[in-house]
């Protein structure tokens, strides 16, 4: 739960900081009612990040030690189960994330911001996909 609440929240701050950096290709000016909601988003996003994120590194430094001295838990049914879990809907997220962006691409409708979202998106993912795909070939090894 602390690495989706961390990632969603990394993703909602990049998001905000994206909007910030790229503007609106419509030529729209920004309110003050809107600079007022982006802030109050980006003070609770990183309110989240102080939480969950060293919540996420601890419980994983936690899981790490324990199975360092119990190197037969790896196989555990459960822990297995939510790793594959994870993986698929990080692969989901992946696929849906190049979907979304080649329908924009044929639409004509690729900004710099939309690419810039997709793409911190992507690498977030990856990110999760990749070090789960690495916790079940070690745990397939064990």
């Amino acid at each position: 739960t602390s690495l989706i609440f961390a990632l969603w929240h990394i993703n909602a701050l990049g998001f905000v900081l994206i909007d910030t950096w790229f503007p609106g290709t419509s030529g729209e000016t920004v309110d003050d009612y809107a600079m007022d909601y982006a802030r109050r988003q980006m003070r609770w996003s990183i309110a989240m990040l102080v939480v969950a994120l060293p919540s996420y590194l601890w419980l994983n430094r936690r899981l790490a030690a324990t199975l360092r001295a119990d190197p037969a838990s790896r196989k555990a049914g459960l822990r297995k189960w939510f790793g594959y879990l994870t993986l698929f809907i990080a692969a989901l997220t992946m696929a849906g994330d190049l979907i979304w962006a080649i329908y924009a691409l044929l639409m004509g409708d690729l900004t710099a911001q939309f690419a810039a979202k997709a793409g911190l998106v992507l690498v977030s993912a990856g990110l999760v996909f990749a070090h789960y795909r690495l916790e079940a070939e070690d745990a397939d090894a064990a």
